[in-house]
């Protein structure tokens, strides 16, 4: 019984501390740029982003940033594409290389707008107690970044 009760006090710990500050949900945006803004079917898009957060494991806090583009779908092209940031501290720029997926060669034509979205989420290490819960929480996803770029006919 009170393996259990230490097991639920550490459960309501972890569940107050990341809404308390430091961790907890990011407002900051990040400034995204695209190049080119306007490409071709096979073009590599390169999205740059200058990360507002560190990013990356903290002690048992995970914070990560992905970017994710979507356009026209149409069949036999590329609709989406996802890619995520490497780890990174404050005020760095990171970038990362948007390419159509592996079962298209190319991009569909039109219009694709991208977000960038931070997570966070709780960590469990191999060397806690055994008789301790080990809570997988996730702060809601926040949308800290925007970009849009442009496929033309090749």
């Amino acid at each position: 019984m009170l393996i259990l009760l230490a097991a639920v006090a550490a459960l309501a710990i972890l569940v107050v501390v990341p809404t308390a500050g430091a961790v907890g949900a990011s407002s900051s945006q990040a400034s995204v740029r695209v190049h080119p803004a306007t490409g071709g079917p096979r073009t590599a898009f390169t999205i740059t982003v200058r990360i507002p957060a560190q990013t990356g494991t903290s002690g048992v806090f995970r914070r990560s940033d992905t970017v994710t583009a979507t356009g026209p779908s149409r069949k036999g092209c590329a609709a989406s594409a996802e890619a995520p940031l490497p780890a990174a501290a404050a005020g760095s720029t990171v970038r990362v290389r948007m390419v159509p997926g592996r079962r298209s060669a190319h991009w569909c034509t039109g219009t694709f707008r991208g977000v960038v979205t931070q997570s966070q989420s709780t960590t469990c290490g191999g060397g806690g107690s055994p008789h301790l819960a080990c809570p997988m929480l996730m702060i809601r996803p926040q949308t800290i970044g925007r970009f849009r770029f442009r496929v033309r006919r090749g």
